[in-house]
């Protein structure tokens, strides 16, 4: 993989605005980088396909192992949500996509750092904004990127296009909001009838059993931008029923969107070459990363040496428990270390979008940056 410094496209701002992509430069510091690029060979590219369907097909099994064996607690997951969790399994319900985060130092294969399974970001630019920019840049070249035409393909697999889609993020959250909002339009071009409310505006009718929006339609089946353990403790989460309302994600998806899948996975698939392992106990030799159970953008991350501490993140935590997974270190390319956002839609490989940051820890501050394949297109 190779980094390199080029000319951002004249009026670059305006042509992400007229795609619909609004927070390229959030309070005026930079998230979408034009100015530089990765460069990836088809070797790496399908290096990094294969070891992405290799960790989905673990995943899918460790969710399997902690539902048949109970091991809920384990993940800090309260017996309202395994009670949903066993539900959506029991139903089939099935997901639409999901993003692992990589490491790799092209001396041994990628090393999985999380599985961002429930809400996972960053899908607009890495789909759509990055394609066109290679149109426009690399117009010759190719690009790690299904994700599109799988997601389109993907929601007549997961949904009912007999029945209103519903789509609910928060407010006052452009980026949620535009991600949702995006993946509204593949359903509609798969096909759907679709509206969107905002979550905080979801209504649940007590005599229907069941969530309703503001025109008092049923919610019949809802995508939602928003995570289970959140969701699941609302006011009105008790009530939730998976036989009326159909959730995507669905609720099994909890089991991976917990820091604490991370040594379960470990210790179901010992020494798997995609996996750092990984412990709820600290280690008191070696050089380990500290991360709770639930939290997001690099909060309240902590790596330790022989131990000692080394580095610490500022930020909230929504769980005070923690793991604790093997350091690995970031390739650094001038001064900054990129991580890989490898994108699954459904049961497979979708496309790649790449995130730097200054630090080793990457965090809201970090700048998400295109690529192109070195092979030219046939």
């Amino acid at each position: 993989m190779i980094r390199k410094n080029i000319s951002p496209r004249n009026g670059w701002q305006q042509k992400l605005e007229n795609s619909g992509f609004l927070f390229h430069t959030p309070d005026g510091e930079t998230y979408w980088n034009e100015s530089v690029c990765y460069e990836l060979s088809l070797k790496e590219s399908n290096a990094i396909e294969d070891a992405t369907n290799a960790l989905l097909e673990i995943c899918h099994k460790g969710v399997e192992a902690v539902i048949e064996r109970g091991w809920h607690e384990r993940l800090g997951i309260h017996s309202h949500e395994a009670d949903l969790i066993q539900k959506s399994w029991d139903l089939d319900h099935l997901s639409i996509y999901g993003r692992f985060d990589l490491s790799w130092d092209f001396k041994a294969p990628p090393k999985m750092l999380e599985f961002n399974a429930d809400t996972p970001t960053s899908l607009f630019e890495a789909s759509v904004i990055q394609w066109q920019w290679l149109e426009e840049v690399f117009p010759h070249y190719d690009q790690f990127n299904s994700i599109h035409e799988k997601l389109i393909k993907r929601w007549n697999e997961v949904a009912n296009r007999q029945k209103t889609l519903h789509f609910t993020s928060l407010m006052n959250h452009a980026d949620d909001i535009s991600q949702t909002e995006y993946l509204r339009d593949t359903a509609h071009q798969a096909g759907f009838q679709t509206e969107f409310i905002f979550i905080e505006d979801l209504g649940y009718d007590f005599s229907r059993n069941q969530y309703v929006d503001l025109d008092d339609r049923p919610i019949e089946q809802c995508f939602k931008l928003y995570p289970w353990e959140w969701l699941s403790q609302e006011q009105f989460g008790k009530y939730i029923n998976l036989d009326k309302t159909k959730f995507v994600e669905p609720a099994w998806k909890r089991i991976m969107s917990s820091k604490a899948f991370l040594p379960i996975l470990w210790e179901l698939n010992p020494g798997h070459p995609n996996l750092l392992p990984s412990f709820f106990e600290r280690p008191t030799t070696g050089k380990v990363v500290e991360k709770p159970f639930v939290s997001r953008e690099g909060n309240q991350i902590k790596i330790w040496e022989n131990g000692a501490t080394k580095l610490r993140t500022e930020g909230f935590s929504e769980d005070s428990r923690s793991i604790y997974q093997a350091y690995h270190e970031l390739p650094c390319f001038d001064g900054r270390y990129p991580v890989l956002g490898s994108w699954v839609v459904g049961e497979s490989s979708a496309g790649l979008g790449i995130r730097e940051d200054s630090s080793v820890v990457t965090q809201s501050t970090s700048h998400f940056v295109p690529h192109y394949l070195s092979s030219r297109r046939k």
